[in-house]
């Protein structure tokens, strides 16, 4: 008898300091997809390898990735997200491909030019309804299924 194994999909999120913006999404996809969260967070090995390498780590054990720019940094006239995520991100896109990484954007965040052309969408920390729903559009174009039990969040 054959046993159906349908693939695990596994998202590398990438964030900076807005932890509820990382657990609103990662949280999504632990509990209501068949998908599985690989982050930094969770990889357990800060301070055994370099941040570098457990970037690529990450990547390697990663089919999509989900970058998180919220608005950590005050400049002069400006808001920019951690430079560590437009850097993580960088190496995604080269890693994954641009069509398997997703940047979910706080409108008030400064973006480099060269990322205009990155898929991605808003997200409002007051709201964030929509962007939800516009996640989990992106995550079914992605393959993977949802438990439309996380509607009834909204």
């Amino acid at each position: 008898m054959k046993r159906n194994h349908k693939k695990k999909h596994r998202i590398f999120f990438i964030f900076g300091h807005d932890v509820k913006m990382y657990d609103c999404f990662s949280t999504i996809v632990d509990h209501y997809t068949n998908a599985r969260v690989v982050s930094l967070k969770k990889d357990g090995t800060a301070g055994l390898r370099s941040l570098r390498r457990r970037v690529c780590d990450c990547l390697r054990a990663s089919d999509y990735c989900v970058a998180l720019a919220s608005a950590d940094d005050a400049l002069e006239s400006t808001v920019q997200c951690r430079q560590n995520v437009i850097f993580e991100l960088g190496c995604a896109i080269e890693s994954l491909g641009e069509d398997h990484c997703l940047l979910v954007l706080d409108p008030a965040v400064t973006l480099p030019s060269d990322l205009s052309d990155v898929m991605y969408i808003g997200y409002n920390p007051l709201d964030h309804k929509e962007a939800v729903k516009l996640f989990l559009k992106q995550l079914e174009s992605w393959g993977i299924e949802i438990d439309l039990n996380v509607l009834n969040l909204l």
